[in-house]
């Protein structure tokens, strides 16, 4: 006799991630890696203020509850800090 309960079981599996912004005066491209440096995402977004905060939350659903590392210019730090993330600054210069 086999065992059925007629029940599903969502399993969350959520990893840690490093997004990547490089950010320009009209755009901004993002690239998402997990820890084996598989890209998980990569978008272009427009320098406004909704497109920075959609894609803030759609690395996290990517993230799905792990840790998000960011690394970004200071131009697109406030959104992603009013947000709750922990975002570092790397100088390029």
């Amino acid at each position: 006799m086999g065992f059925s309960s007629g029940a599903t079981t969502e399993v969350q599996v959520s990893q840690d991630v490093w997004a990547g912004i490089d950010a320009g005066k009209i755009a901004h491209h993002c690239v998402v890696i997990d820890a084996e440096g598989t890209k998980l995402l990569s978008r272009k977004v427009s320098n406004d203020e909704a497109d920075l905060l959609g894609l803030i939350d759609d690395v996290g659903q990517v993230a799905d509850g792990g840790r998000i590392c960011w690394a970004a210019d200071t131009a697109v730090m406030s959104p992603s800090r009013e947000r709750g993330c922990a975002a570092e600054y790397f100088n390029s210069r």
